[in-house]
């Protein structure tokens, strides 16, 4: 436990300062793999900070990757450290790894920012990011993110108009990850095998994606699902039988 209280010592004062005896003692501590992945961080996140503008400031960039990393640590901590009788897992948290994701999602949010800064809706989908990359969230995090690196490819197309907002109809709303003009579209970063396992969970997902499509051509809209994970044949099957465009 005193070496992790120790590394996340070691990991605030590099992010927030990069200094390079920092970074050697870091080598030391955990390896040279961890600190270079670290060293590929400091420099991806100097290049975000000067993309992301007032949306996420460096001071929320360092309390981002300070609370994660930490979060981290701690997971690792109560998993861990456990009662003999309970085995103990095969892998501790890996700083360097941690710090390398946070590096490539921090750039997606730069880069939406500069296209997608003003439209309604982005800071509350950033906000959603930072919430659950502080607390270790690495799936919702994701999600997130997935988000925003779709609604900036949308973009090249035709223009958002709105990110993460409600539409509805009588029987109720439904939030809509990307709004363009012309469509709704619904982001997933989930693997389709998960259905397969539950009856019930799949029935939910299609009756909100029907009430979706169903809330989009009310409104003269296509509706369409994009997904960071391929979908499975009888996900394809049912996605082409309700005519939904993924």
């Amino acid at each position: 436990m005193k070496k992790n209280i120790f590394l996340l010592t070691i990991l605030s004062s590099l992010f927030i300062s990069f200094e390079s005896s920092a970074m050697r003692i870091l080598a030391v501590k955990t390896g040279g793999n961890a600190a270079s992945q670290l060293a590929m961080f400091s420099a991806g996140a100097k290049k975000a900070r000067t993309q992301i503008g007032n949306s996420t400031t460096e001071e929320r960039i360092k309390r981002i990757v300070k609370n994660s990393i930490k979060k981290s640590i701690e997971h690792t901590q109560q998993n861990y450290y456990r009662p003999k009788k309970h085995p103990k897992p095969t892998t501790k948290v890996n700083a360097g790894q941690v710090g390398q994701a946070l590096h490539k999602e921090l750039i997606i949010v730069g880069n939406a920012q500069q296209l997608l800064g003003h439209v309604e809706g982005f800071e509350k989908t950033v906000e959603s990011f930072e919430k659950a990359a502080e607390t270790a969230s690495w799936a919702q995090a994701r999600g997130a993110s997935f988000e925003l690196e779709t609604a900036i490819k949308v973009e090249q197309e035709e223009e958002v108009i709105g990110l993460g907002l409600h539409q509805g109809d009588v029987s109720g709303s439904r939030e809509m990850d990307i709004i363009t003009r012309t469509r709704n579209i619904e982001c997933k970063t989930v693997y389709w095998q998960q259905y397969s396992f539950s009856e019930k969970q799949m029935k939910k997902a299609r009756q909100a994606f029907i009430h979706q499509k169903k809330i989009s051509t009310d409104n003269a809209k296509k509706f369409e699902i994009h997904s960071e994970k391929p979908f499975t044949e009888p996900w394809k099957t049912w996605l082409n039988q309700q005519n939904i465009k993924y």
